[in-house]
């Protein structure tokens, strides 16, 4: 499916890096397409066929999401936060403390960034309680 040696979508971690050293419209760009491109990986990496996959992938997304609600005001940002949230739980499904340890600490560690960025103000309105921490 992606060349040898490659486990994951070939245009995931270079649009999201980039964007989150990128300031201004061209990074809030680059976090989109990769928010678009961890969507269309959803689409082929499915939790039924390929869980690994999906977890990391979905992961991928939550930090994405996580780097636009960082970046995005009021209720968009909350928005954003929550979808992220939603991500990492999700990931959090498969990636467990037992059998992925790196992973599932790795997920924890981005969810525990989404609740630092919303009580710092970036969030709106969101359903986040930090029962997950």
């Amino acid at each position: 499916m992606f060349p040898e040696g490659r486990r994951s979508c070939p245009y995931d971690f270079p649009c999201r890096h980039k964007g989150i050293r990128s300031d201004g419209a061209e990074g809030a760009e680059l976090l989109g397409q990769a928010v678009a491109a961890y969507h269309k990986a959803l689409e082929v990496f499915t939790r039924e066929q390929l869980p690994q996959e999906w977890a990391t992938t979905q992961q991928n997304l939550g930090a994405a999401l996580a780097e636009q609600g960082k970046r995005s005001e009021g209720a968009k940002a909350g928005e954003l936060l929550n979808q992220a949230v939603a991500a990492d739980r999700s990931a959090l499904e498969v990636l467990t403390r037992e059998k992925q340890p790196q992973q599932w600490a790795s997920t924890k560690r981005n969810l525990g960034r989404v609740f630092y960025y919303d009580c710092s103000g970036s969030g709106g309105e969101n359903d986040m309680d930090g029962s997950d921490l």
